[in-house]
């Protein structure tokens, strides 16, 4: 019971998958599979990692910016990133994409982190076999946090798969499953499709603020506000 108690300080992201028949696009492109990882402040992007490292640490040459990401926080890189990329490991049958995310060096504004996977040329995860993604406990590597497979990704070319989300403090896995229609070159659609998800942040600070005033009423510390008249005092 302790250990299950124990909270959630290092997740491992784990996405696997086997080549879909063929191997190349009629294009004769290989194909691959993308797993990202989006660290969001409430509605904020912050920074996004993916095969290519943190996008704040590795800007892309071409000063084509994938996603809205601020910027104002960076995953880091190399050993010491608190979001780090395997990048690919590939095998003549599929390829693995590795995520580990160190929760105790995430910023203190740091709401969500949401894992994204994306067919990168064929548009269409189904056509991938084994695909699968798990979340795990870093610490305690049998303790499965979350898992998604090919039977959850239809036809789609990019899903939402699962977030982690801080309550309170604590961090738990949380699934999402929203399909949309993007890859790895342009996170614009994915960000859309993470937003409504987000919307509950804006909801909370609206409500947050009416407990506030209920709280400040019934201990007498609000008052109404008495209309001024033009009438003087006789």
């Amino acid at each position: 019971a302790g250990a299950e108690a124990r909270p959630l300080r290092e997740v491992l992201a784990l996405l696997q998958w086997t080549f879909p028949a063929g191997h190349v696009t009629p294009q004769g492109q290989a194909d691959y599979i993308d797993g990202s990882c989006l660290v969001y402040a409430e509605e904020r992007l912050l920074d996004v990692v993916d095969f290519r490292g943190a996008h704040s640490a590795v800007p892309a040459s071409d000063g084509h910016k994938a996603s809205s990401a601020s910027l104002e926080w960076s995953a880091g890189r190399g050993k010491a990133a608190s979001v780090l990329h395997s990048g690919d490991v590939m095998s003549a049958e599929g390829g693995t994409h590795a995520i580990r995310i160190r929760l105790e060096d995430l910023p203190a504004q740091a709401t969500e982190c949401f894992f994204v996977i994306s067919a990168y040329n064929c548009r269409n995860l189904s056509l991938f076999r084994s695909l699968s993604m798990r979340l795990l406990d870093a610490e305690r590597p049998p303790r499965l946090l979350w898992h998604f497979t090919l039977a959850d990704a239809r036809s789609s070319s990019a899903v939402v798969v699962a977030s982690l989300a801080r309550r309170l403090g604590a961090w738990s896995a949380q699934g999402v499953g929203r399909p949309c229609g993007a890859t790895v070159r342009d996170y614009t659609p994915i960000e859309a499709a993470i937003a409504p998800v987000q919307e509950r942040h804006r909801r909370w600070r609206r409500r947050g603020a009416l407990v506030l005033l209920g709280a400040l009423w019934a201990s007498g510390r609000a008052r109404p506000a008495v209309a001024a008249t033009e009438e003087g005092p006789f």
